[in-house]
Formats: C-alpha cells, structure tokens, sequence
C-alpha cells in the first residue's frame, strides 16, 4: 500500500515538473529513472490544394491527412524499494563479439570510471571488432544490437538514468532486462517529442552516439552517415553590432548542447539531446550549402548591420548572411533565424539556470 502511495506521489511530481521545449526553465526530472523511445505515425491534418463548394457557394479547401513519423518517448521512475534490485540486475554481453565477459551488473557498469579506472573500463568491452565482422551483413541484419542502427532500424532504444551524467544504454554491448521496471504503475510520460525517424534520432543524439563505442574509436562501426560529434560547433546564430543603442548577440550552439550567448550579457546553458534532433533535423532540410554558394557581397553600410546563420552540414560549416543594403536572407533561412532566436532567448533567459 505504501508504495503504492509513494508511486504515486513519484509520479504525480514528474509530471508537474515537465516543461515544453524552449521555455526558459530547466525541465526537473527524477532519478533513477528509465526512458524508451519510439518511432511512431502520426496524422497531420492540413488544407490542401484540392478545393469545392459549399452550399453557399463558398470555396471550400479540402483538407489532408498525413502520416508523419515521430519519435515518442515513455518514461517509467524507480521507486525506492527498487532501485538497489534494478543496480544488481545483470548485464548480459551479447554473443556477436565472439568473445567470454565476466558476468557484470549494472551497478558495475555504473561504479568503473573510463578515466579512473581505464584498464578495467575497457575490459568489460570487445577487445576489437573482428569477431562481429566476421559475419555477414546479412547476418548481423537479425542482430539485437543497435551498434550498427543504420543496417537495421530497432524498433526502440531503452536508456537507465542513474543521475543526470551517468545512463545506460541499452542493446549496444550488454542487454537487461528491463520489462518489470516498465509496467504501467510506473510510467509517467507518454509523449511526442520530436519528428523525424529512429535512424536519424540515433545519428544525432549526443547521448546515444558517445555509447556506441563508449570511447573507443575501434569499436564503432564505419558508416556513410553523418553523424553528430558532440565536441563540433553545430549551429551559429548572430546579429552584428551596428549604430550606438542597437542590439546585437550571438547564439552558440555545440553538440554536446551547450548553447553560448553572447551579447548585452554572456550566458551558458545547456539544451537536450532530443533538442538537440529536432534542431538538426530542421537544419539538414534546408540547403545551406546551396544558398551559402549563391551570395553574393554586400554594399558597405556605416553601422550597417549583418545577420548571419552558419548551419553544420555533412562535415562542413555553411554560412548564410543578409547586411543592411544587400540581399534578403532566403524565406525558408530566414523562418528558420527567427525560431531558433526564440528557442534560444528563451533557453538563456534570465531566469535560466546558467551552469
């Protein structure tokens, strides 16, 4: 009965404490906890080109629906009583790697430092990669195992919080099972969080790439895909100082999520990773590459002002400027400016948690 209670209590403080993308708060979230993601369909309803009469002699647009793909995450807190079961639970090294681990738990994997401990870190890891490759595409199509996503989309990926600098990955090296931590009592979101599909949410996720090596350049599989480093600059967003009295600022964004404002004062904060995806997702439907190419220099303004975006594409930093007296930004750069000034004002607020 009591930890019914306490379940509940744990779960009605989660769901109060969530906060949408782009407010000014950091969101509050519990601890231990653990989050499963999803790609999931959508209906997006809009008006389309086909168009009728009403009975009034109106025209009417009919409107459309279509699918889109999201990626939904549900998230299932720990309760007291079971957070020492989940830690001694045991991870289970997956045979692809053709090689024997000692038997490990959680709580293990949690305790080793890769910088304190290195030797032994390292040890709970392939000692290389040629037992994997050994077998055939068509064979590691069929494995359970996320390390190479990108020749088989998984159907989700289970992450275990221990705090806010310490998860686990699931279906990357080890595997637990995690099926009686994740009953309905203990759920407590349930929700659509960014668009896009589960290939690209791995691509791009800085708390998911750092896992699938967990340091080790040799144990990540090669791949044609772009994916994030979360050490690169990604995303820069500025207005120049012009005339006396004027505003200017510089939004910094890397891919670890640290966002750096610079301007009538300097803040640091940090956005989530998911944050993080949907920002690249956006990036990368717009050509950068391809209006960055087609500008052309601006006539020299005295206290002329230049707003700039410099996008991360495919391994390259593409810039795309307007300055007082020159071109228009594009419509579609220009839209996309202006949502990013708004996420970022409001992630560097006053009244955000610096760190």
């Amino acid at each position: 009965m009591n930890r019914t209670i306490n379940q509940i209590l744990l779960c009605l403080s989660f769901c109060f404490t969530q906060l949408s993308f782009g407010q000014s708060n950091k969101q509050e979230v519990h601890y231990p906890r653990i989050e499963i993601y999803t790609e999931k369909e959508y209906a997006e309803q809009f008006k389309g080109s086909d168009q009728t009469t009403d009975a009034l002699g109106r025209t009417v647009y009919m409107e459309k629906r279509l699918n889109e793909s999201y990626i939904n995450r549900t998230s299932y807190v720990i309760s007291s009583e079971d957070i020492a079961f989940l830690l001694n639970k045991s991870l289970d090294f997956l045979p692809y790697f053709k090689e024997a681990k000692s038997s490990t738990t959680l709580k293990r994997y949690f305790e080793l430092d890769q910088v304190k401990h290195l030797p032994e870190f390292k040890k709970q890891f392939p000692f290389h990669m040629e037992g994997y490759k050994s077998y055939s595409a068509e064979e590691r199509f069929y494995f359970n195992s996320i390390i190479e996503y990108q020749l088989n989309q998984p159907n989700n990926i289970e992450i275990v919080w221990l705090t806010e600098d310490q998860w686990f990955v699931n279906h990357v090296f080890y595997s637990i099972d995690l099926s009686e931590f994740t009953l309905e009592e203990n759920r407590v979101v349930d929700e659509k969080l960014v668009k896009g599909s589960m290939t690209d949410f791995i691509r791009f996720s800085n708390i998911i790439q750092p896992k699938l090596g967990e340091g080790m350049n040799y144990l990540r599989m090669p791949t044609e895909l772009f994916e994030l480093d979360p050490e690169r600059l990604i995303l820069i967003v500025s207005l120049s100082p012009g005339s006396p009295g004027t505003n200017s600022f510089e939004y910094k964004l890397e891919g670890n999520g640290i966002l750096s404002s610079i301007g009538n004062s300097s803040v640091r904060n940090k956005l989530e990773h998911y944050e993080i995806v949907s920002i690249i997702n956006q990036m990368n439907a717009i050509n950068f590459e391809a209006y960055s190419l087609r500008e052309k220099p601006a006539p020299f303004v005295h206290d002329g002002q230049t707003s700039s975006v410099s996008a991360f594409s495919d391994g390259v930093l593409h810039t795309v400027s307007s300055s007082s007296g020159g071109e228009r930004m594009p419509a579609v750069v220009e839209i996309f400016r202006q949502k990013m000034i708004g996420i970022f004002t409001g992630k560097t607020s006053a009244e955000t948690n610096t760190y």
